[in-house]
This record gives C-alpha cells, structure tokens and sequence, in this order.
C-alpha cells in the first residue's frame, strides 16, 4: 500500500464512521438492529473495536471478542474470537485486513488467549478464502434449522 494507514481504537467520535461500515457489511439486516448491536458493544468490555485511518478517511474495521462460552475447536477458554471486519473496496488487497487482524490478535494475546475464532455464511466463500488466507483453519459446518410450533 502505498498510502500510509493508521489503526486507531475505536472511541465514540468514531461512531457514525463505524456504523456506516458496518452497514456495508451486513448490508441484509435492519439498520435500526445493527444501530443498535454497535451501541450494545459500545458498553461490553469484552469487545475491541479498530479503524483504519488513510488521509484522514476511515476505510475499514475489525471488532474483536473475548469469548467464556464454547468456541468451535478451541483448546481452552476464553478464546480470542474475531467478530467482524470490514475493508472497503478500493482498498482490499492492500494488507488492510492482514493489519486488522495482527493488531487483533496482539489485543487478545494480552487478555490471556491463546486462539481466535471466527466463522462466516457457507455461501461466502470470499470470506472462507480470507480466512484461509489468515491462518485460519476450518473446524466444523452447522446447519441451523427451525420449525414453526404455533
């Protein structure tokens, strides 16, 4: 990249940059629900959020977690569990990601974890190959099901 990035911690200032980066994201829910999910994380401690910064434009983020409860193929708990990253478009291929996730995993090593999670959709097979490429290593495939009762 030729371009000099910055990674800051996410503060409330941020929060109209990281909203509408998530948007893009999880461009098929609610905006109102996902509105309100950044603010629940807002107020969770178990919860680090980073932008990247270029000529003063936020242009990605990544949300980290500390999970206490079970994760796929984890050795032991709490396990560090990568949430949600996002890199806009004109600047993917670039090492953004790479950044977010090294930054990611320094956080989560000094909280005492040893290992990361992460899942994505089935049918996402851009995300499947990111993870791929990020060391991630497949453990398992659900389907979920639901039936109505009443």
């Amino acid at each position: 990249m030729s371009q000099k990035i910055k990674i800051l911690s996410y503060t409330s200032d941020y929060f109209d940059d990281w909203y509408a980066l998530m948007k893009k994201l999880f461009a098929d829910y609610p905006t109102k629900d996902i509105k309100k999910a950044l603010k629940r994380l807002e107020r969770d401690g178990r919860y680090k959020v980073y932008l990247v910064e270029v000529k003063n434009q936020i242009i990605g983020t990544a949300t980290f977690s500390i999970k206490s409860d079970y994760v796929e193929g984890a050795s032991q708990s709490p396990t560090g569990y990568l949430n949600a990253i996002y890199v806009k478009k004109d600047f993917r291929k670039q090492n953004v990601a790479k950044k977010l996730v090294e930054k990611g995993e320094k956080w989560l090593l000094k909280k005492g974890c040893i290992e990361m999670g992460s899942d994505t959709w089935l049918w996402n097979k851009e995300a499947q190959k990111f993870h791929k490429n990020m060391g991630f290593k497949k453990k398992d495939v659900l389907v979920h099901y639901i039936k109505k009762i009443g």
